[in-house]
């Protein structure tokens, strides 16, 4: 165990860590941009699902219409163990409506006057003690597994995280252009994952060239073929509510152009990290290898790293879109004609321009490796 806390240089990778955590923490601290109105005077809780009485529901087909009543106790709040009848209103569309049972915990909104009750929503069903427990798994076996290595990935994890809620999500509902904004949030996401991963050092500074460089051809291969293919940015799930709410003035089309960089910048760095810490063990193991060698070695190792993670992008796609594909497949429709879907177009972007981000990004990488690790 001592080991894996072993750290190669402290004086490089402690203050590191400490301004990510610190860097954390004042995007915790940032206030959100824009509170909703409706929200004043009410209460988020959680509720025990005591009875429900589906008098008022009906069932059509596979979905529910019409209104669930249920008999719930509040547990938190200020009227914690007050018991009140709650409605659930069923959209009739499997994909928003949610069926309560007795014994189940609700997430609800209480609205009150004064020290009165006047109305309980219930929205969901309560996760948020599961999703807890699932990041504590997540945490625990990172910093168990890899040590200090998984420690910084950690604190670099939950940088990125705040920084696309509390940064990169709130500035575009501002009106900030989407694709510059984008832009610089994965070359600040690059930064914190290769610095993290190879310290503030030549291994960590390469691998960030090689990301930023790759980022930059994304995102203008992006821009060419996303014009190209004429594909709105009202594909992508719940965009076009933001029209309707409020926010007119956001470009559907250049969020969805960034969120095809966006998407793949992981796999971005990582062929990135892998490539520099290969290079930087080849120079090490062998100073007379030569800038020609040292890049002839990068590329080397680039070939089976490129090849595996091109799969999981498209694995990683092609899952997402599931639903659709069953569906154009169930109807019948030939190839041809689903091809041609904008849906369908639109993942096949996402898929090929990360992948050709990610395999440019390799010999981007190689050449700034052999031009650095060799130099005293």
């Amino acid at each position: 165990m001592r080991e894996l806390w072993a750290v190669r240089n402290p004086s490089r990778e402690i203050p590191l860590v400490a301004v990510t955590l610190l860097m954390s923490l004042a995007l915790i601290l940032l206030p959100t941009v824009k509170e909703n109105p409706t929200l004043e005077g009410t209460e988020r809780v959680r509720a025990l699902v005591l009875e429900v009485d589906d008098s008022q529901a009906h069932r059509i087909g596979f979905v529910h219409v019409g209104t669930q009543a249920v008999r719930a106790k509040i547990l938190d709040g200020r009227f914690a163990g007050i018991e009140t009848w709650a409605t659930n209103h069923y959209k009739g569309v499997l994909e928003i409506d949610k069926e309560f049972r007795p014994g189940d915990v609700a997430f609800g909104v209480v609205n009150a006057a004064g020290d009165r009750i006047v109305h309980v929503n219930l929205l969901d069903h309560y996760r948020l003690d599961a999703l807890a427990t699932l990041l504590a798994l997540f945490a625990a076996s990172l910093t168990l597994l890899a040590g200090w290595t998984g420690f910084k990935a950690l604190t670099s994890f939950v940088f990125i995280a705040l920084l696309i809620w509390k940064g990169f999500l709130p500035m575009i509902l501002m009106g900030l252009n989407p694709i510059p904004l984008a832009l610089l949030t994965v070359a600040v996401i690059s930064a914190s994952a290769s610095l993290s991963a190879g310290g503030v050092s030549r291994r960590g500074l390469v691998a960030l060239g090689g990301c930023v460089s790759g980022m930059i051809l994304t995102c203008a291969l992006s821009i060419l073929f996303g014009k190209a293919l004429k594909i709105h940015g009202a594909v992508m799930p719940f965009t076009e509510t933001l029209l309707h709410s409020g926010f007119g003035h956001l470009d559907l089309t250049s969020l969805f152009l960034a969120s095809t960089f966006v998407a793949c910048s992981g796999a971005i760095v990582d062929v990135a990290i892998d490539i520099s810490a290969s290079q930087e063990e080849v120079a090490k193991a062998n100073p007379s290898v030569g800038r020609l060698g040292l890049l002839l070695s990068g590329l080397s190792v680039s070939k089976s790293v490129i090849s595996s993670m091109s799969n999981t992008l498209l694995l990683a796609y092609s899952g997402s879109y599931m639903g659709l594909l069953l569906s154009l497949n169930a109807l019948g429709i030939p190839a041809y004609n689903i091809l041609n879907l904008r849906h369908v177009a639109a993942e096949i972007l996402h898929t090929l321009v990360g992948s050709l981000g990610m395999i440019w990004v390799a010999p981007l990488t190689s050449l700034i490796g052999s031009l650095s690790f060799l130099r005293k």
